[in-house]
């Protein structure tokens, strides 16, 4: 009888610890596949870190053709379903592409509900600080905090990481062009297949000087009206870039236009 018991004991204790162990090793492997589904929601964001010998990303993710990430009310299934009416159209008058081109993800996500929840099954908090993106995922007790495996896995996109300021000169014939011009910038307009119109105005004391900040980063383009957009008598353009940096410098030599 005696033997029985402590059989029994044994057996109760190698089930303790092997749930223990299994438990464990779940909560880990949803850790960890939590962690690598939000790092491929952010490249789906903001395209791949990673340039070709163009400069260019091989992949823009939703920035590249929407011009800015999703807002609250949108949410992360716009990565996986067309938030408008507007899918992607090319502008013939800027020569850029705008609207939405997804999905954005892998076949791994099947359905924008998937996309919006951790492994825990639980939903992803997205919130900005000014620009500064934030993703939170609360860990295996849902509860803001904790250590281990309850800790909050958090993702952030610095608007410096999707979001640029672009300067520039304007030349003519290698010398500064220190003449009136109205400077146009465009990038689509982050909620539909339309463009948005950035304007830098010039005077002579500028020196062909230009600036504009917090440009989305993807295929953007410039045009130069002289002397301004209302009554042009020339229109430059457009130069179409790849704005891929948080800094970008640009020089428009107009001579042979």
């Amino acid at each position: 009888m005696i033997e029985l018991i402590l059989v029994i004991v044994f057996i109760a204790i190698i089930g303790t610890f092997s749930t223990r162990f299994f438990t464990q090793q779940l909560e880990k492997n949803y850790f960890e596949s939590t962690l690598e589904e939000m790092k491929q929601i952010k490249s789906a964001l903001i395209g791949s870190s990673k340039l070709d010998s163009t400069g260019r990303k091989a992949f823009r993710g939703y920035i590249g053709d929407m011009g800015a990430l999703p807002n609250l009310t949108q949410g992360l299934s716009v990565l996986h379903t067309n938030p408008s009416a507007n899918s992607w159209v090319f502008n013939n008058s800027s020569l850029i592409g705008t609207g939405w081109q997804g999905p954005y993800l892998s076949a791994d996500f099947v359905n924008s509900s998937e996309l919006t929840k951790d492994s825990w099954g639980s939903s992803y908090i997205i919130s900005y600080s000014g620009k500064d993106f934030r993703m939170k995922s609360l860990g295996a007790d849902n509860v803001t905090g904790g250590s281990g495996f309850d800790q909050d896995i958090i993702m952030n996109i610095p608007e410096e990481e999707y979001l640029s300021t672009v300067q520039g000169i304007i030349t003519f014939e290698d010398r500064v062009y220190d003449k009136a011009a109205d400077v146009i910038l465009y990038e689509p307009n982050g909620l539909s297949a339309s463009i948005t119109e950035h304007t830098d105005s010039l005077v002579a004391a500028d020196n062909g000087h230009f600036n504009f900040s917090s440009i989305s980063h993807g295929a953007r383009s410039i045009k130069i009206f002289i002397p301004n957009k209302t009554t042009p008598n020339f229109v430059v353009g457009p130069f179409v870039y790849e704005i891929s940096k948080n800094q970008s410098v640009i020089k428009l030599d107009i001579s042979s236009q």
